[in-house]
Formats: structure tokens, sequence, C-alpha cells
């Protein structure tokens, strides 16, 4: 469920991204033309941020449906379909760009954190999460890495901090900050 923050956050995104309107589509396509579309999958992954996608459509056009094929967590593949939106095709077309960068920003991140649980795999490390977060992004980076991977290590490895990494954490224990962006070969 989305916060009230998360909600403005996304609210501010719309309103930066679509300023006055999607000239393109605002002259080119009928005001009542109806459309539908796809999320289509480019590459394996980890998928995150279907629920921010589904926020952003909705906001955008009220009547927009939607249909889930993938959840959260879900591993996938070049090819998989995560979710078709049937509505008013301008209103499609203002939505998709920002909901397609909120999600592969969130996917890249749930990918990235899984890979590192399969590095800690047989080790007693713990992946964790930080406060440490991009400015006005805590709560979509925070969700990527606390997607539910059904059938992996990540339930039993890794834990999200919400509020203070010190409760948790033992501060005679080395530590190894990994951060959004890192690459894989940068903690082997």
């Amino acid at each position: 469920m989305l916060t009230e923050n998360a909600k403005l956050l996304i609210n501010l995104a719309i309103s930066e991204d679509i300023g006055d309107g999607d000239h393109t589509s605002l002259s080119t396509i009928p005001k009542d033309a109806i459309g539908k579309a796809k999320l289509l999958v480019k590459e394996y992954g980890v998928l995150a941020g279907i629920e921010v996608a589904k926020y952003i459509f909705n906001t955008i056009d009220n009547s927009a449906k939607i249909d889930s094929y993938l959840n959260d967590g879900n591993v996938v593949k070049y090819g998989d379909i995560a979710f078709s939106v049937t509505g008013n095709a301008q209103k499609i077309l203002q939505s998709e760009r920002l909901a397609l960068n909120f999600m592969q920003r969130m996917s890249g991140i749930a990918t990235l954190t899984s890979k590192y649980v399969e590095k800690t795999e047989g080790t007693k490390a713990k992946v964790l999460d930080t406060r440490k977060t991009s400015p006005g992004l805590r709560y979509f980076e925070k969700e990527a890495v606390s997607c539910q991977f059904v059938g992996h290590p990540l339930l039993e490895k890794k834990f999200t901090a919400k509020i203070d990494i010190s409760q948790v954490i033992d501060k005679n224990k080395a530590i190894i900050s990994v951060f959004p962006g890192s690459r894989l070969s940068e903690i082997n």
C-alpha cells in the first residue's frame, strides 16, 4: 500500500512530467480514443513497482482498467508481460513513461538485491538496507528491496531497516555497504 508521502511524490512527478499536456498525443490522437498497452519485460530480473504503476495510471485516468499478470518479487525474463492497461489512449501515453521510470528503478534495485543475496548464500552475512536512500525516493527504494522473492533465499537473508539500522546490527562486526547503482563486481 502506497504511503501518503509516496502518493505526494508521484503526484509531483506527474505534474512535472505532463505539465500542460503531452502535445504530441494531444495533437495526433482523438480525445475520446480508447487504447490498450502492455508492459513487456525486456530483460531478466526481479519485478518491482506494480502498485506504483497502477497508481500512476489510475491517477491520470481513473477509468483505466489494469490487469496484472505478475507481482512484485516475481523473477521475470524477456517477453513476459507484467500487466496490461485499457483506457483513454492519450492518458495511457501520458502515464506510461512515468510508470516505466519508477518500475525500472525499483526493478533494478530488486534485481541487484537478489544478486547480493545469492552471493551471500551459505554465509552468516545478511543483506540489509539502510536509510541511505536517494532524496525523496526512500519509500520506492525500500519497497523494491522488500519485494517478496517466492522460494528465494532473500526471505531468510534480508532485513528491511525501516527506522534505525543501529537497532539491528552489532557495531563490533564489519559492515559492507552496498548502494543503489553498485556493481556486483564491486563486492566480490
